[in-house]
C-alpha cells in the first residue's frame, strides 16, 4: 500500500512485490468455519518443512530389519512382516545412511495430510529410495528413507554433505496446494444479509480468504469458491483473464484505495491508461507512445526530444 503500490499501478509493473488474491465463498462453506479451512488448506502450498518436527541423519549400517534408533524397532517389525505380504514393500537398499523424519500430528490432521501422501510425493520425486514409515494411528509419526548411492566409508563427509543436499529437497517438496499461494488468510469484515428459519432477515459474518501470491485461474476452479465474485489486484492477471474493462475496473479500485481524491480524475486517469485496448504506464514508455499531439507529448516528460 501506500506510495510504493501507486508507483506499482502508474508505471504498470508486471512483477508485483505483493500479489493477493480475494476469494468469496459459495453458501456450503461460507458461514461455516470448518469448510473455510478445509479450502484454505487445500490452496496454501503445504510443504513437508511446514509439517515437519525434526529431520536427522544416522549411520545404521544393518540392513536387516535392525536399528541403532531405539524407537523404530516396532516400525521395523511391523515392515518385516507386511515384506511377504504386499508387493510395495521392497527390499531395503545396501546403504548405511538413513534419513529420519519426525512428524507433527496435529499440523498433519489440521491440513488432513496421510503419512501415505508423504510417502507418495517422496516416492514420485526420489525412485532410488525405500521408505519405512509407521502407521497414521501410532504414537509417533516417524519416517525412515534410505537411498540408493554410492557410499564410502573412508569418507564419510562426503555422504553427510550428499545426504545434506537431498535432505534439503525433500523439504521443499510440496504435498498439496496451488501453485504460488504461500499463505491463505481468513477475512470477516463483510456483513451478509441473510433469511432466517422464520423469515426474518438477520446479519452473518461472511468469511472471505486473502491470499499471499496470485494464481486466479487455479483458485477459481477450487470447489467451495465462488468463481463470480473472486478478484485479484495484479491489474495485468485481470487483463489477460477478463479483458481490458474487467483491468480498468481493478485500476479504479486499486488506486481508490491508495489515494483519496475526486472520483471522477481517478476515472480520467484509469480511461487514459486503457484506452488503447491494453494497459498503458504512466510514464514516457507508455502515454507518450499514445496518439495524442506533440505539444501534449512535450508537456508530459523529455519535452525537448519531443520538439526536435
Amino acid at each position: 500500500q501506500g506510495v510504493p503500490r501507486l508507483r506499482e499501478l502508474l508505471s504498470n509493473t508486471k512483477s508485483m512485490s505483493t500479489p493477493s488474491n480475494t476469494l468469496a465463498l459459495d453458501d456450503n462453506a461460507n458461514y461455516s468455519l470448518d469448510k473455510v479451512l478445509e479450502v484454505k488448506y487445500n490452496i496454501e502450498i503445504t510443504t513437508i518443512r511446514d509439517i515437519a518436527d525434526s529431520c536427522s541423519i544416522y549411520n545404521d549400517p544393518d540392513n536387516k530389519f535392525k536399528t541403532i534408533v531405539d524407537e523404530d524397532r516396532n516400525v521395523l517389525e511391523i515392515y518385516k512382516i507386511f515384506t511377504g505380504v504386499d508387493d510395495n514393500c521392497r527390499e531395503i537398499k545396501n546403504n548405511p545412511w538413513i534419513m529420519r523424519f519426525k512428524f507433527n500430528r496435529a499440523k498433519m490432521m489440521e491440513r488432513k495430510i496421510s503419512m501415505d501422501n508423504i510417502y507418495q510425493v517422496i516416492i514420485q520425486s526420489f525412485s532410488n529410495c525405500t521408505c519405512v514409515f509407521s502407521d497414521d494411528n501410532s504414537s509417533e509419526l516417524i519416517f525412515r528413507i534410505r537411498f540408493d548411492f554410492a557410499s564410502n566409508s573412508e569418507a564419510a563427509d562426503d555422504d553427510i554433505k550428499t545426504m545434506k543436499k537431498i535432505e534439503g529437497k525433500i523439504l521443499d517438496l510440496a504435498i498439496k496446494g496451488i501453485d504460488f499461494i504461500d499463505k491463505a488468510h481468513i477475512d470477516t469484515n463483510n456483513i451478509n444479509l441473510v433469511k432466517d428459519n422464520v423469515g426474518n432477515y438477520v446479519t452473518k459474518p461472511a468469511r472471505q480468504l486473502i491470499t499471499d501470491g496470485s494464481n486466479l485461474i487455479e483458485l477459481m476452479t477450487v470447489n467451495n469458491v465462488d468463481y463470480k465474485r473472486c478478484t485479484s489486484n495484479d491489474v495485468n492477471e485481470i487483463y489477460m483473464l477478463f479483458g481490458i474493462e474487467a483491468a480498468r475496473q481493478v485500476l479504479l479500485n486499486e488506486f481508490r484505495n491508495i489515494i483519496n481524491i475526486n472520483y471522477r480524475h481517478i476515472v480520467m486517469l484509469c480511461d487514459a491508461m486503457t484506452c488503447q485496448g491494453m494497459i498503458m504506464s504512466v510514464d514516457r514508455h507508455g502515454i507518450n507512445r499514445g496518439t495524442n499531439g506533440p505539444l501534449a507529448k512535450c508537456s508530459f516528460e523529455e519535452a525537448v526530444d519531443q520538439l526536435q
